[in-house]
């Protein structure tokens, strides 16, 4: 079985806890719930950080379905420099997945540890104004699936 990032390890712990008081949601908490997810996007996207939770998306579906063969692509797409989506993370933390991914010497754990820095930027971040911007003043869009990535 592979190992999980913290940020996995954590939506598991909150997969069945109910939101309240809104305004004090964890990340995971909003991760697991579809129209605070979709409102999350839509904040980043206001806020040009949308390659943030693209990220995170794709590098968890990669891992929960086991396709090692999208690792390259997500390497590509946000890690590698001047990719067209690329994420805020420590350049020590890129240069050792590139060197990792360039040497073949590489598992679905890849990106653990961009996922939990990613996870930690966004929840010393983003996520209180987020809270405070849309949450708290019951600016939540209702349930639909029009997001663009």
């Amino acid at each position: 079985m592979p190992k999980k990032s913290q940020f996995e390890t954590n939506l598991v712990l909150f997969d069945d806890t109910k939101i309240e008081p809104i305004d004090r949601a964890s990340l995971e908490q909003i991760w697991l719930d579809d129209s605070l997810h979709t409102a999350f996007k839509f904040f980043a996207m206001s806020k040009f950080a949308e390659e943030n939770i693209a990220f995170l998306e794709e590098a968890l579906e990669m891992k929960s379905k086991k396709e090692m063969l999208r690792i390259k692509k997500i390497y590509t797409d946000y890690i590698a420099p001047s990719s067209n989506m690329e994420v805020n993370l420590d350049n020590k933390l890129k240069i050792e997945i590139g060197e990792k991914i360039e040497g073949g010497n590489f598992d679905l754990s890849i990106f653990d540890k961009a996922i939990d820095e990613l996870s930690g930027l966004i929840r010393n971040g983003m996520l209180n104004e987020f809270l405070s911007d849309y949450v708290s003043c019951g600016a939540v869009p209702p349930k639909y699936d029009l997001f663009p990535f």
